[in-house]
């Protein structure tokens, strides 16, 4: 897939497919039931396919099998999907779905229903319907395993969180926190937190510094620095690896707006603070009065 892009597809102030931007449109919507048929539609276009995806039951031409394959693929491919356990109405639902065949258009229209469902594509929590505490329902732990992985990894539980999961051990206080930090110190948090603040801060938008060159009034305020189209990325990136550095610190958010020291890792923007590139591992070098630098 392609990166997100601050792309609208109805114009407007949003961004369009950016997870910061929580407006849902019409085009959303049918671009997701789009994408859910192409890739059912692929997931079957050949019986190695079906076979992967499904099982060797689905293609080995015994019919006796078929009932026991499907409900055990719409078990297994549910789980991923939906993040939780499927009920028993849920099955009944995607078999009666697929026609209860393993026929690789059956297989299909299951698949894309799923992959279109609004639990797929959103954060649905209904919670444990009998365990209140404080007068609120808690999550159940399947929602609290989606609600950590998208939080640190901006994607779905991993296997380990999985399994905490379903073992109901990830409700236990000692069991959740020893996978928030986990998560937590994992790089793809890292990753995370640089996407949080690029949104943000809307750096998506950060206009090329290079487009003006030719301009004389542009040169008054530049001075004597001359940006590349290089410069753009490089002035994006210097923001990236100060959250970053912060966050592996566990420094205080506000540390994000009054930190005075030099993450530039290139030599054109750390020449407008007039130090030596960072080396992206030691200390940042300090800067005096770098809120005053323009």
């Amino acid at each position: 897939y392609p990166a997100d892009a601050y792309v609208n597809p109805i114009g407007g102030p949003h961004g369009g497919y950016f997870r910061a931007d929580q407006a849902v449109q019409q085009a959303h919507i049918d671009g997701s039931y789009a994408v859910a048929v192409k890739l059912a539609a692929d997931l079957t276009a050949s019986t190695a396919r079906v076979s992967q995806l499904v099982g060797a039951c689905a293609t080995d031409g015994n019919t006796a099998n078929d009932a026991a394959c499907l409900s055990d693929f719409i078990q297994r491919f549910g789980r991923q999907v939906l993040r939780r356990p499927l009920s028993a109405a849920d099955l009944d639902f995607y078999r009666t779905l697929a026609g209860n065949s393993v026929a690789p258009t059956s297989i299909a229209r299951a698949v894309g229903v799923m992959l279109a469902a609004p639990e797929f594509l959103y954060v649905i929590e209904t919670g444990q319907s009998t365990v209140l505490q404080q007068g609120r329902l808690l999550l159940t732990a399947q929602e609290l395993a989606t609600r950590l992985a998208l939080h640190f990894w901006n994607t779905v539980p991993d296997a380990e969180l999985t399994a905490a999961a379903d073992s109901g051990a990830l409700l236990i206080p000692a069991t959740y926190q020893a996978q928030v930090a986990r998560l937590a110190a994992d790089p793809r948090a890292e990753r995370t937190v640089r996407e949080f603040f690029a949104q943000w801060f809307e750096l998506q938008i950060t206009p090329s510094f290079d487009s003006r060159l030719s301009d004389p009034v542009y040169h008054t305020i530049a001075g004597s620095f001359t940006p590349t189209a290089a410069t753009r990325q490089n002035a994006i990136d210097e923001i990236g690896d100060l959250v970053a550095f912060l966050y592996r610190g566990n420094r205080p958010l506000i540390e994000v707006l009054t930190d005075n020291r030099n993450f530039a890792r290139s030599a054109d923007i750390a020449s407008l603070y007039g130090v030596a590139p960072w080396n992206g591992s030691s200390t940042p070098q300090a800067i005096p009065n770098r809120s005053l630098i323009t």
